[in-house]
C-alpha cells in the first residue's frame, strides 16, 4: 500500500496538524456568528472551539474566539429574557 492520502496527496503529519489554524478561524467565525444571530446556539460551540485553539497554541484566534463567544452567550435574546424575568419577578 502506498503512503498516499486522499486525492494523491501525502497525508499530514502530527506538526502540520497542530500549525493548522482552523480551530482558530471556527472559533472567530462561530463567536461573530453568535453575536450577531442565535447566540446561545452558537455562544457554546465557540466557547468549545475557543478552548480547542488555546490547547493547541493558538493564543491571538482563541482569545479573541472565547471573548466573542462569551459576548454572544452574554447577548442572547433567551438569556436576556430570563435575566428580565428574573428581575421582573424581584420587583413584584
Amino acid at each position: 500500500m502506498s503512503d498516499q492520502g486522499r486525492g494523491g496527496m501525502p497525508p499530514l503529519s502530527l506538526e502540520a496538524r497542530r500549525k493548522s489554524n482552523v480551530a482558530g478561524f471556527m472559533a472567530v467565525i462561530v463567536g461573530l456568528l453568535g453575536v450577531f444571530t442565535v447566540g446561545f446556539l452558537f455562544g457554546p460551540l465557540g466557547l468549545i472551539f475557543s478552548i480547542v485553539a488555546l490547547a493547541k497554541g493558538q493564543i491571538a484566534f482563541g482569545i479573541v474566539g472565547l471573548t466573542l463567544a462569551v459576548v454572544a452567550c452574554v447577548t442572547s435574546v433567551p438569556l436576556m429574557a430570563l435575566v428580565g424575568l428574573g428581575v421582573l419577578f424581584t420587583l413584584f
